[in-house]
């Protein structure tokens, strides 16, 4: 019996831990699963100029970025190459298509019984390589199908022009519970809370990518996983008076290459299983990042999950760490209410599976029905 064929859309080509590791995560449970699983190979212009090692000299700008990145050229050649390496040796996918017409062509001519967008901030417009191939813009056959997707902090008039392709999707499961009135205006009918397609995996799923002999095993660290650049420089503060208190030394991976970034304890060059390793062996994990967050709770580490703005619609962090009983771990960059609190990883880890299970069912339900 043939497996039935599912397609999925999402930010697999981003030189993003988070958004690389969901991609896997998606396809790989679907497979497990019983599905013939393949990510679209859609990648926008935008995308392959930002990866790029190199910026084009086609000004005076971009002359001076290379410059200035210059001394980070081999740790940023060894990072694409990881990331590379991965989606090659870890996410099936098709060949490469640039624009809707190609998709449109490659949904129709593979036949899938359904197509996914999602997860991860597939339907948010502010970031600045979305691309209405997300929303599919085409009649198919395929059912149409969101899962886990994210609009950040779009507004509904943000995201209201996309309403006409949004209604073509009959299932959506949401990450966000914030953003769920905006999303079910655009769509015309309920969605449904999904979790990240990463906690669709187990943790001895994610440990297969572990070194059970990595010199990691014998550190003691506070791993800091940083996305945000303008409050790098209290984010290090704080992260030394953790580690301070705790006798652990600090290592840093960080999404930006700044004068920061010429310490020897920032890991400019870590690839996706590097970046899980040192998630692993971690002896805590500062993060202001929503992959940082998730995975430190798949680990069973302390975790302190700071939110770099108070006012920020975004509410990814604030959703999944409540939904499973986390709040508390939740500070806002203020040193005097760093977290304390004892986790107790038995009762979170439960929590984590009924809600992956939730998520699973509605997966096949919207795939089957």
């Amino acid at each position: 019996m043939n497996k039935k064929k599912v397609g999925i859309i999402t930010y697999h080509f981003a030189r993003n831990y988070g958004a690389v590791l969901q991609c896997y995560a998606l396809r790989k449970y679907l497979e497990k699963a019983g599905y013939d699983a393949v990510v679209l190979n859609a990648v926008s212009r935008i995308q392959e100029k930002n990866n790029s090692v190199f910026h084009k000299k086609d000004g005076v700008k971009n002359v001076l970025v290379n410059a200035v990145l210059l001394p980070f050229v081999k740790q940023r050649l060894k990072k694409e190459k990881g990331f590379a390496d991965f989606v090659e040796n870890y996410i099936p996918h098709t060949e490469k298509v640039v624009n809707t017409e190609q998709l449109k062509a490659l949904v129709d001519r593979e036949q899938y019984c359904a197509i996914i967008s999602g997860s991860d901030q597939v339907w948010n417009p502010h970031i600045f390589d979305f691309d209405e191939m997300f929303f599919f813009p085409f009649e198919t056959k395929a059912k149409k199908i969101g899962y886990s997707v994210s609009i950040g902090d779009s507004s509904l008039d943000d995201i209201r022009a996309f309403s006409k392709y949004a209604k073509e999707f009959p299932c959506v499961g949401l990450r966000e519970k914030g953003a769920r009135e905006k999303v079910e205006a655009i769509c015309e009918h309920s969605v449904v809370d999904t979790v990240d397609p990463v906690l669709l995996l187990t943790r001895e799923d994610w440990e297969s990518f572990v070194d059970k002999e990595s010199v990691l095993s014998k550190e003691k660290y506070l791993l800091c996983y940083l996305i945000d650049k303008k409050p790098i420089k209290r984010n290090m503060e704080i992260a030394e008076q953790i580690a301070k208190a705790h006798g652990m030394k600090i290592k840093y991976i960080w999404m930006h290459l700044e004068k920061e970034s010429f310490r020897s304890n920032f890991m400019n060059d870590a690839s996706p299983v590097e970046f899980l390793n040192y998630m692993y062996y971690a002896s805590a994990v500062l993060t202001d990042g929503y992959h940082g967050t998730v995975f430190s709770t798949i680990f069973n580490k302390p975790i302190y999950s700071v939110i770099n703005n108070r006012q920020s619609t975004d509410s990814r962090i604030r959703d999944y760490l409540t939904q499973i009983g986390l709040e508390g771990r939740i500070f806002y960059g203020d040193a005097l209410d760093i977290p304390q609190n004892r986790i107790d990883y038995a009762e979170v880890d439960s929590k984590i599976r009924t809600v992956a299970d939730a998520s699973k069912v509605f997966l096949k339900t919207a795939i089957e029905k």
